[in-house]
């Protein structure tokens, strides 16, 4: 134990910016439980600076002796540990299991140990930001975040989404028009500024797809172009855009309009879409490492270096559910959103 805590020396010194958390099956004994290893695995963590989540939590051996291991009820062997003041133990418990008979486990239990489960509240420096725009779509199109409003000219449909109503672009209701976010000066893209967009949705089962999602870029212009003309500003333009594919899968596109173009395609095999299940799709652009990163229900799929890449900010306004053509384009989306 010494060993590892002098080699993770420099991670342990940085816990009150980078929490640390140190957990596994040690077996020993705590000297915080019966007095048993005073110059063991417990005293060298304390002695580091850890903290013994269990026994913060539940000091009363006798009560809360904590077992994790045969039917004594007191054989105490795996921890959770941690480390930095942004982190605090809230509930911790072993995962209750009996045993039958001395060292015999629990039949279909896979170890002769108990898990030991904690739960941390961390606490941040910065506080959490208001997206710029977040549509929660219960019941209308007004933005959740009230920073920017939606400019719509017909009335529009609901459905059940993922929590509460989704706007309902399909083909089985009567009015799908888009939201048009304008071009407000909140929604910069420029060269310095790092952004992410996300978006859930979900179509009918093996609708008809290749529309535009969520862009500030003349997507049917966008993705209709020859591939060797990708790159030239008077083509693709500034901007950005998540679009549905024709295949059942998505697509993404960033430029600059100038020199760099970056596209995303994947298959429907691999990331469908029209399923008639609800899909989360989002990017995140971050300036200072360079990167582009994509996501697919919660999992990064794609990381894209951009360089040089120069501001997206479009002329064009940012569109929901619609391609941008400085208007309606009076199709809609096949597909509902939240």
């Amino acid at each position: 134990m010494d060993v590892v805590l002098k080699a993770w020396s420099s991670i342990n010194e940085n816990a009150d910016t980078v929490p640390v958390i140190h957990g596994g099956d040690y077996n020993s004994a705590s000297h915080l439980d019966d007095g048993i290893g005073k110059s063991g695995h417990s005293k060298l963590m304390a002695d580091a600076g850890f903290v013994d989540s269990f026994r913060q939590l539940h000091p009363d051996v006798e009560k809360y002796p904590g077992s994790s291991i045969g039917s004594s009820g007191k054989d105490r062997i795996d921890y959770i540990y941690y480390k930095g003041t942004k982190l605090n133990a809230i509930k911790t418990d072993p995962i209750v299991r009996e045993f039958k008979g001395s060292g015999q486990r629990t039949p279909g239990y896979p170890s002769d140990h108990l898990g030991v489960v904690t739960r941390f509240k961390f606490e941040s420096d910065t506080p959490a930001k208001l997206p710029i725009v977040g549509f929660k779509f219960d019941g209308d199109v007004s933005s959740s975040t009230a920073s920017i409003k939606a400019d719509v000219r017909r009335p529009s449909s609901f459905i059940d989404g993922v929590s509460g109503k989704a706007l309902d672009l399909t083909r089985r209701v009567r009015h799908r028009y888009g939201l048009d976010l304008g071009r407000s000066e909140k929604l910069d893209f420029g060269a310095e500024k790092d952004f992410s967009v996300l978006v859930w949705v979900k179509t009918l089962p093996g609708a008809e797809l290749g529309n535009a999602i969520v862009t500030n870029l003349d997507w049917a212009k966008a993705r209709n172009e020859d591939k060797e003309l990708r790159g030239s500003k008077e083509v693709t333009g500034p901007g950005w855009g998540i679009a549905s594919q024709p295949s059942g899968s998505w697509s993404w596109i960033m430029s600059d309009g100038d020199k760099y173009r970056f596209d995303y395609e994947p298959t429907a095999q691999r990331q469908p879409i029209n399923d008639g299940k609800w899909h989360q799709l989002a990017f995140t652009v971050k300036r200072k490492t360079k990167e582009v990163c994509l996501y697919y229900d919660c999992r990064k799929v794609a990381t894209y270096f951009i360089w040089n890449l120069k501001s997206v900010t479009s002329a064009l306004n940012t569109m929901i559910g619609t391609c941008n053509l400085g208007s309606y384009n009076g199709e809609g989306f096949t597909a509902s959103m939240a």
